[in-house]
């Protein structure tokens, strides 16, 4: 039979078994929180007054950011170290030096992506797809753009995301793919509309009026321009606004509304000379000459143009040649103007050549992206099997743990039963072992009894006949003695009588003694 100890050691290593089995389920809880047991105040202040001067004081906020990024390394602080590379690219990019920027925009990514932080991820693929854009490298910077935006996806980030559409657009207009230019803006203007982002909202419809200018849809340009330029002068978007004077110009010279057309270039060229935009400032150049051409004023527009050796190295040039080539031949200088003819038209093979490569990259871009987001899902198939895998693992081994534990139990219930089972059983045993012993007790009382009345029965029939052959039988046989002789004659009569008289006394006596004796006994 089980005993108490032994039960309550049974009940101790069942009740250890669930809690390892707790621990173990505690356990494949993967965290999703981290953080370093380190004290990092000094270099988030650091990255907090970097930010702040990174557009007023470049110099101090890299000298900042460096430092930062020293203590991070020695704190091994993996965030800090990540944040220091991202801001030293975005100061690198402000001086035009791309290697740099790209090295720490690379460097930052890496980090991110150790930390596995998609959102800080899916932010460096954007700014390095800008930094392809700006060295030209549309391949690279098409399949960096999509692999963020693929991401802001999976966040549902509306800002972000609407911010990567506008710039994949830039990318496809700058190859000459406008369909796929107008698709991305499309989207990325739906996004801002659904959050009422006002402010870039005017800056989409500018850009959706600059594509539909370049595609001849007239109509469309002026329709987008002009709802850009409405939400622009009531925010006092200078940018805003110098674009969109830029496309309203574009289309009144198109339209034949010459006075107009003047009338928005050099509002947008007041602009452009005010923020320092060189670009937009040559390209109101280059449309002022157009429309003082259509005016007929040839020398006003030789005058905008020159020197005209400052364009010929520019995506303008050849809008310069052919402008130059049609004033020379207004002006009947037809040798001047049939050597700015041949440069147009060298400058235009050549601008074909680099349309077609545009293309051709553009083309490769989408190849590359298919490609790799093809050997992305390999891997993340992969991923997936393995981490299914470690799941089921994880999952197996904790059922033939609980298996193991209700295993256990069963046993222990099974025992305790049995104990329990044994001890009524014990009980009921014991209870009839007492009414045995008892029986047993009673029924020695009575055999001692019986053997006393036996051995006193004994005794009586013994006394009796000891009295029966002595004292009764003496005088019995005195009278049958006596008889005998009167028989015979040998005895008197009085002596008879005599003698008969004392036998029957004594024998009176000896009956009285033996039934004395035997009321006494009985």
């Amino acid at each position: 039979m089980p005993s108490m100890p032994k039960i309550k050691v049974l009940v101790m290593i069942f009740l250890t078994c669930a809690l390892i089995l707790q621990m173990k389920a505690a356990n494949c809880q993967e965290s999703v929180f981290s953080h370093d047991d380190v004290d990092t105040t000094l270099v988030i202040r650091l990255y907090d007054s970097t930010r702040l001067l990174i557009n007023s004081s470049p110099d101090t906020a890299r000298l900042l950011s460096i430092k930062a990024l020293k203590y991070s390394r020695e704190l091994h602080f993996s965030s800090g170290i990540a944040m220091g590379y991202n801001y030293l690219g975005i100061l690198a990019h402000q001086k035009g030096l791309f290697d740099s920027t790209e090295y720490y925009f690379s460097s930052s990514l890496r980090e991110w992506e150790a930390l596995d932080n998609q959102k800080q991820v899916s932010n460096l693929l954007g700014n390095l797809s800008v930094v392809f854009a700006d060295q030209g490298r549309l391949t690279d910077a098409i399949i960096y753009n999509m692999r963020s935006i693929k991401l802001k996806l999976e966040f549902r980030d509306t800002i972000p995301l609407a911010n990567g559409y506008n710039s994949l657009s830039k990318i496809y207009q700058d190859i000459g793919n406008l369909k796929e230019a107008l698709y991305f803006q499309y989207k990325s203007l739906r996004l801002r509309e659904a959050v009422n982002d006002r402010m870039r909202l005017s800056s989409c419809y500018g850009n959706l009026g600059a594509i539909y200018n370049l595609t001849g849809d007239l109509d469309s340009a002026y329709y987008f321009a002009h709802k850009a330029l409405v939400l622009q002068t009531r925010h006092n978007n200078k940018l805003g606004l110098a674009n969109s004077y830029g496309v309203l110009g574009e289309f009144h010279y198109l339209s034949n509304s010459l006075d107009s057309a003047m009338n928005y270039v050099d509002q947008s060229m007041a602009l452009s000379e005010q923020l320092g935009l060189a670009t937009l400032s040559e390209e109101m150049i280059v449309l002022q000459a157009r429309i003082f051409i259509a005016q007929n004023k040839l020398d006003a527009a030789l005058q905008n143009l020159l020197p005209k050796e400052k364009y010929l190295n520019t995506s303008l040039s050849i809008s310069v040649l052919k402008i130059l080539a049609q004033t020379y031949q207004k002006k009947a200088q037809y040798k001047v103007s049939n050597h700015y003819y041949d440069l147009f038209t060298m400058r235009n093979d050549s601008i074909q050549q680099l349309s077609i490569n545009n293309k051709i990259a553009g083309l490769s871009a989408k190849y590359s992206y298919d490609l790799r987001e093809l050997e992305l899902k390999n891997e993340q198939s992969l991923k997936q099997a393995d981490l299914e895998l470690q799941i089921e693992q994880k999952q197996l081994a904790q059922w033939r743990l609980i298996f193991v534990l209700i295993f256990i139990g069963i046993i222990l219930l099974i025992t305790l039963g049995y104990f329990l089972s044994s001890k009524k059983k014990n009980q009921v045993l014991e209870s009839q072992r007492q009414e045995i012993e008892v029986l047993n007790a009673k029924q020695n009382e009575i055999i001692q009894m019986r053997t006393t009345e036996l051995l006193s029965s004994k005794d009586i029939i013994s006394r009796y006949a000891f009295l029966n052959s002595h004292e009764l039988r003496g005088p019995l046989a005195r009278i049958l003695g006596m008889i005998h002789l009167s028989d015979s004659e040998a005895m008197d009569q009085e002596t008879f009588i005599k003698l008969l008289k004392t036998s029957a006394t004594e024998l009176d006596e000896a009956v009285r003694k033996i039934g004395k004796e035997l009321n006494e006994n009985s």
